[in-house]
């Protein structure tokens, strides 16, 4: 009877398998990019990255600015030696900014200004006076000698915004990278668990008859006790290792499951099987000289390096040349006059100095400066320790690879020679000479060859879905 019922669960499992649809591993990883959140939001991350990979441009993109305003004041002149009630001024200002990474920054900029000043007269005339307009084009310069010498903080600054967009970015594509090989890794998981489990079931099924061969002959005294025993004992133990396949099944199932966004253990679809052919194939992938976390680790170095020097500028004293050059005009006759005799050079004004400023901290900024200093220390030592990191892990990860090849190659092997002696076996069972108890010890010998030999392939998918981690992009084969 129990054997009925397994060959049933065998023949239902059979029709479900042969009915389901057919999933690769190409198909599974188009699932896991559109359910996985985690690769979702790395890749949305990363192409956010990537449309701001030219922010740091900004920092010397040109400017323009402007503004208008109006003004009435009523106020008393001060000393009272003109009189007005009150004065309107409407003024207005547009222009252009620049800076440079050589620390110059110009300003270029256009005023325009309406003035009326109510109830003054002309002390000549004795008559009001008119509204007039003054135009000027003004042009200024600024040198930085000190902080931001010769566009040092400039520098620094567009050094540490690319800098810290491209480490995201890396980052991020090694976020995505590893998602995509832990589904892979779930998905070859899920295949070497079915095949275990059809392999269990099949043991189990052989330690039945091994036990009810054994119970039969006992009854009629024509074995001994101990081989009933020990044919009872190994029975149980193919139903624990059984229990524990189908346990593994449901655990990868689930891990499948969650990788591609879906909840439960239920895993409909029948999944592309593992070809001898082509795993004897695989090779030892093309790897990039950096993987991407180290280049992640890379731009935070230099996002480390350009914070320091931000730091020692920021300390720094301020020493700046600076310059400004203007043209101007009064007219009483209107707008348009005022606007184009503005640019004539009959009445120009202009000035230039030097600026300083300093922080009276010196201590202080000492301090800053070495804390910065450390923590760039600190960034190339992640970096070395990373580099270094990263030639182990692929030296370790292709040994490994081409050693469990080889094991393969020998499992295959042991399998082939358990199969053959299982099959040798039955033909000695049904030419008589020997008992079915032997036969059916031998081919309880050749499923745990079997089982080697899928453990076996299962550890090369394994370890080369994280060899992928090293290329450039991330594919199925």
């Amino acid at each position: 009877m129990k054997t009925l019922i397994l060959a049933l669960i065998l023949s239902l499992h059979s029709i479900s398998s042969w009915s389901a649809e057919m999933l690769s591993l190409n198909d599974y990883l188009t699932e896991v990019k559109s359910g996985h959140e985690g690769f979702k939001a790395a890749m949305e991350s990363m192409a956010g990255s990537e449309l701001r990979k030219d922010e740091y441009s900004l920092y010397i993109s040109p400017g323009i600015f402007a503004s208008a305003s109006h003004g009435s004041d009523a106020k008393p002149f001060s000393p009272p030696f003109v009189s007005y009630s009150k004065v309107i001024a409407d003024v207005y200002s547009i222009g252009v900014t620049q800076a440079t990474t050589f620390g110059l920054s110009a300003k270029l900029s256009y005023n325009f200004a309406y003035y009326n000043f109510v109830g003054l007269n002309n002390p000549s005339t004795g008559s009001a006076l008119p509204p007039y307009y003054t135009g000027s084009p003004t042009l200024e310069l600024t040198q930085s000698l000190w902080k931001n010498g010769f566009g040092s903080e400039v520098r620094a600054t567009m050094n540490a915004s690319q800098a810290g967009n491209l480490a995201n970015q890396y980052a991020q594509s090694f976020r995505g990278k590893q998602i995509l090989s832990e589904a892979e890794a779930y998905f070859w998981r899920l295949v070497s668990a079915r095949q275990i489990l059809q392999v269990q079931q099949e043991a189990l099924e052989r330690a039945q008859k091994i036990y009810d061969w054994n119970a039969r002959r006992a009854k009629v005294q024509l074995t001994d006790k101990s081989d009933l025993l020990q044919s009872e004992a190994a029975f149980e133990a193919r139903k624990l290792e059984m229990q524990a396949a189908q346990d593994e099944e449901k655990a990868a199932a689930l891990s499948f499951n969650m990788s591609r966004g879906k909840t439960g253990d239920a895993v409909t679809e029948k999944l592309t099987p593992i070809s001898e052919e082509w795993i004897d194939k695989l090779k030892v992938p093309t790897r990039e000289k950096m993987r991407d976390d180290v280049k992640a680790a890379e731009q935070n170095q230099i996002l480390a390096i350009s914070n320091a020097s931000l730091s020692v500028d920021k300390a720094s004293p301020t020493l700046d040349l600076f310059g400004n050059f203007g043209l101007n005009s009064q007219e009483f006759g209107g707008a348009d006059a005022a606007f184009s005799n503005s640019f004539k050079t009959d009445r120009p004004t202009y000035t230039f100095g030097v600026r300083f400023s300093a922080a009276l901290a010196p201590f202080t900024a000492v301090r800053a400066r070495e804390g910065w200093r450390r923590e760039q220390l600190a960034a190339e030592i992640t970096l070395q320790r990373r580099l270094f990191e990263q030639e182990q892990d692929w030296t370790n990860s292709s040994r490994i690879f081409e050693e469990n090849k080889r094991k393969l190659v020998f499992a295959r092997k042991i399998e082939a020679i358990q199969k053959t002696k299982a099959n040798h076996e039955r033909d000695r069972l049904k030419q008589g000479r020997t008992t079915t108890y032997q036969m059916l010890l031998f081919e309880q010998d050749s499923a745990q060859a079997q089982l080697a030999t899928i453990r076996a392939q299962s550890e090369v998918l394994r370890i080369y879905s994280q060899l992928k981690l090293f290329q450039t992009s991330y594919g199925a084969e």
